[in-house]
């Protein structure tokens, strides 16, 4: 069984802002995706969920959370047709004098609506970890994630999803049950998921 968790768009929206807001270094799309690929991980390895949800992918520079990839891309082309990179447009600009662009928070900050006290402290922890780090050395990091390793294989199934099953796998701040707590939850919620219409 493969867990899956609905992407949050409005969640992930809070925490790309709220990550730029905290000023990492280089805070180019690489660096946002692995911050949130991260704190995801971190907040699912003590609380049974992730911030953001959606599809985790393994890429040959590493683990991308896909949709908040698209949205990222989305506005760095300007597709304002998109709604969600229309709205990440009204928190984020992109500052393009640099050779990979960076994303800037637009005036002041508002406080999170969609993010949990928890969700703050884990992306707040991800900042302070890893916010100085280069691409390179986050690179190296999250090429170790067993679930990364797990998923890249051999290299032949390039984009191929990462289970939320294996992030757990190897990591020391797991407490005690959120494993079973994720896998309880999402057996619960897929008994009372209603029917597909046809």
């Amino acid at each position: 069984m493969a867990v899956r968790f609905e992407y949050d768009f409005g969640s992930a929206l809070e925490a790309l802002v709220y990550l730029a807001s905290k000023r990492p270094r280089n805070p180019d799309k690489y660096k946002l995706c692995k911050l949130i690929v991260l704190a995801d991980r971190a907040h699912l390895v003590r609380y049974a969920r992730p911030i953001t949800g959606g599809r985790l992918c393994a890429l040959e520079w590493g683990p991308v959370p896909s949709e908040t990839l698209d949205v990222l891309n989305g506005l760095l082309n300007e597709n304002l047709s998109d709604d969600r990179v229309r709205r990440l447009a009204e928190f984020l600009e992109v500052d393009r004098k640099f050779r990979y662009p960076h994303f800037v928070p637009k005036g002041t900050a508002h406080p999170p609506e969609n993010l949990s006290k928890t969700d703050m402290q884990a992306l707040d922890e991800v900042v302070q970890l890893y916010g100085d780090k280069s691409f390179e050395e986050l690179k190296v990091i999250t090429h170790e994630m067993s679930a990364y390793k797990l998923a890249w294989g051999d290299g032949s199934n390039r984009a191929a999803d990462m289970k939320y099953e294996d992030l757990f796998d190897g990591d020391g701040d797991a407490l005690q049950g959120a494993y079973e707590e994720m896998i309880e939850n999402y057996e619960l919620s897929d008994a009372f998921a209603p029917e597909p219409a046809f």
